[in-house]
């Protein structure tokens, strides 16, 4: 009991002091306020917070600094009762025990957080085969020092709960030790399990095996990777503004983020193929009665679908048929002719038909070249553009081709040119649908128009969701590069790129309402 005690109360030998990590902060705060950079405020000339400064002063090694730190004179104590600064009796130790080590003040003497690292030597080692990596080289190289073997692997439910603590301080949730434990998918590889079931093509089931196989995710993943480096960095030169250094300029945030966006659009682009691949095209065709629209709709589909005759009115309701360009879905609409009509199911027909050109992606109007009207304001008359608002207008425009059909009653070749309406370029091209003479172009066009690429190997399927996403966080990034290249406060890039990885998350299922997950998995039974 004796010997306890004694050790209890014996002097420990004090730890080696980093002027970096020890001694600094200990002036910045007790010291800086009247011997630091402000040279108003500074007093008897002396300066602590710049190294060649203070020691041409002499302050360390003439005594005088020692002795004020350890003087119970209040006249003398440093710091000065009137200065309301109270150094701790721990700091004060640390500063009496550096200085009467010599106070060494290393040249290079920037916080540890801004010295590049250097690759230590790796040691050898005697149990060569436990090792994985050079970390573990290091911990088995200390624990041989000290004659100790390295523990037992432990189980992926105690590895789940020691990362959890370590990371958030909490234990894992349920669904968190179920998912690491059974090695669950993420929420697009879940969802991708859903697009290979419905998928009707066979490009589209094969960019669904891409996503399921996890290619969409990996490039989601790297885009996390990058703003979370670029997150780091901001919110480092937030934490540390006060120190001589410009480390937005030093790690080139401004350049990640440009590289970040460039990655983004180029996710993107892949993101819209997938979607294409998936979602395909909605495509109406419309026009006045007796122009070909049945007839166009039974060229594209290859079947005679719908009913044709010489009898206007023939089409009243909505006829569906499904094609695919290339492995690109494309849902074909075939609508009642516009007209005013008495007639009650025609009448409900035309209003469907209407209803289906504000939805379509795009509008193909048809009109039967033989006509003695060839103006334009008389081709698109039948939309009732003059009833509609401006925005509404320039949407159908952007969405409309005219079709100029039965030219081979007037021995014409099949083309496609645009020409100028309202400053809006339109698209018209000249085929027969029942000779079938132009189709090929039309089906060109409407790959065009769709932006689709037959020939991209690395399409992975995608939803709007995903899409929408992928949009609002390029938005954030974008409004990021904008608050930092004009000079606000960088809390407002880091919210920006916070919010921005937000979204990200939410495509992998990372940030995701419970209600949204339950949208998600409505389509498919799952858990069964």
């Amino acid at each position: 009991i004796i010997a306890c005690i004694l050790v209890e109360f014996l002097p420990l030998k004090a730890a080696p002091l980093d002027f970096a990590r020890d001694i600094r902060p200990v002036l910045s705060d007790s010291c800086y306020n009247c011997h630091g950079p402000d040279k108003k405020a500074r007093k008897a000339k002396l300066r602590l917070d710049d190294r060649p400064a203070a020691m041409e002063s002499g302050v360390f090694s003439d005594g005088e600094m020692l002795a004020r730190l350890t003087s119970r004179d209040p006249e003398m104590r440093m710091p000065p009762p009137d200065s309301n600064r109270v150094l701790a009796d721990e700091d004060r130790s640390k500063l009496v025990q550096w200085l009467k080590a010599g106070a060494k003040w290393p040249e290079d003497d920037r916080h540890w957080a801004f010295v590049p690292p250097k690759r230590p030597v790796v040691r050898e080692v005697k149990d060569s085969k436990w090792v994985q990596n050079d970390i573990d080289t290091f911990v088995l190289g200390r624990l041989e020092k000290e004659t100790l073997t390295p523990s037992e692997e432990a189980d992926r439910s105690t590895l789940i709960r020691r990362v959890t603590f370590d990371l958030t301080g909490l234990p894992p949730t349920l669904q968190e030790a179920r998912a690491f434990l059974n090695d669950k998918i993420d929420l697009l590889q879940a969802e991708a399990i859903a697009d290979l079931i419905d998928a009707n093509t066979k490009q589209a089931a094969q960019s669904a095996m891409r996503t399921l196989k996890g290619q969409f995710s990996e490039l989601v993943y790297g885009l996390l990777k990058m703003l979370t480096a670029i997150r780091v960095n901001v919110e480092a030169a937030i934490d540390f503004s006060d120190e001589d250094i410009d480390l937005i300029a030093d790690t080139k945030v401004g350049e990640s983020i440009e590289e970040t966006l460039s990655q983004i659009s180029a996710v993107y682009a892949q993101a819209q193929q997938g979607a294409l691949l998936k979602n395909g095209l909605q495509v109406v065709i419309t026009g006045i009665p007796n122009a070909g629209k049945s007839s166009l709709l039974n060229a594209l589909s290859g079947i005679d679908s719908a009913i044709v005759t010489d009898i206007p009115g023939t089409t009243r309701d909505l006829l569906k048929e499904e094609i695919s360009i290339d492995g690109m879905p494309i849902h074909i609409i075939d609508t009642a002719g516009l007209r005013t009509s008495d007639n009650i199911v025609e009448i409900e027909g035309v209003k469907r038909a209407h209803d289906a050109i504000e939805t379509a992606d795009q509008i193909l109007l048809v009109f039967d070249c033989t006509s003695s009207e060839q103006d334009v304001d008389k081709v698109l008359q039948p939309l009732n553009l003059a009833e509609k608002s401006t925005d509404s207008i320039e949407s159908i425009l952007a969405r409309c081709t005219l079709i100029y059909n039965k030219i081979d009653l007037l021995d014409n070749t099949s083309s496609k040119d645009t020409f100028l309406y309202k400053n809006k370029e339109l698209s018209k091209i000249r085929l027969s649908a029942k000779q079938g003479t132009g189709i090929g172009i039309l089906r060109d066009h409407l790959k065009t128009c769709a932006g689709f690429r037959p020939t991209e190997e690395t399409a992975f399927v995608a939803r709007e969701r995903h899409l929408a996403e992928l949009k609002k966080a390029e938005k954030l990034i974008r409004q990021g590069l904008f608050q930092l290249s004009k000079g606000s406060h960088l809390e407002l890039v880091a919210e920006d790129l916070r919010l921005a990885q937000n979204h990200l998350g939410a495509i992998t299922g990372e940030f995701t309402s419970d209600d949204l997950l339950g949208e998600i998995f409505s389509s498919f039974c799952i858990g069964k």
